[in-house]
């Protein structure tokens, strides 16, 4: 019986999310063919989006520690981060602190990180329900104090106060990431 060919699968119409697998053919093997050898792919190799939800509670938890996005990769690996969406519902009573919210490779660090907002969320001036960070916003210092983003995690956390303790906000978050190998 012939094997089932990759034109004969059924398509995937979603985008692809963690734990996902591609097909690719590795063309430097020739173990399998002249042509190269089939094989496997995470798709956070080439590029993921991962949905997580924050919750009111771990919203205002931001301050005294952080959420993380994407967990450590493993050794000889890095997380690339490409955007960060979120959905904010700030329910019957928003934020009214400058919470300086960041995502960085390294919890809760106010000097090194990827992308920054000082104001945002903040009832009523800057109190948008959707906020994009997309690494605009970069520490001047740099993302690592380390020598290497190797094998860390990416968080978002408050690098500046507190959340407002009678804040009711909880946020969808989307986080659309690269994992590169850096060994």
């Amino acid at each position: 019986m012939a094997g089932q060919r990759l034109t004969d699968k059924s398509e995937m119409v979603l985008t692809p999310g963690t734990g996902d697998l591609l097909m690719i053919v590795d063309v430097n093997d020739t173990t399998g063919s002249a042509d190269g050898t089939s094989k496997k792919i995470d798709n956070k190799f080439l590029m993921q989006t991962d949905k997580i939800t924050i919750t009111n509670a771990e919203f205002k938890a931001l301050h005294t520690d952080g959420r993380i996005l994407v967990g450590s990769p493993g050794a000889g690996f890095g997380i690339i981060p490409i955007s960060v969406y979120i959905e904010q519902t700030p329910g019957a009573s928003g934020n009214n602190t400058t919470m300086g919210t960041t995502v960085g490779h390294f919890n809760k660090d106010a000097s090194y990180y990827w992308s920054a907002s000082r104001f945002w969320p903040k009832t009523s001036t800057y109190d948008g329900n959707v906020k994009f960070f997309t690494g605009d916003e970069a520490s001047s210092r740099g993302q690592s104090a380390v020598s290497s983003i190797e094998n860390t995690g990416l968080y978002i956390y408050a690098k500046d106060a507190s959340p407002d303790a009678t804040s009711t906000n909880s946020w969808v978050v989307y986080v659309t990431y690269r994992i590169i190998d850096i060994s």
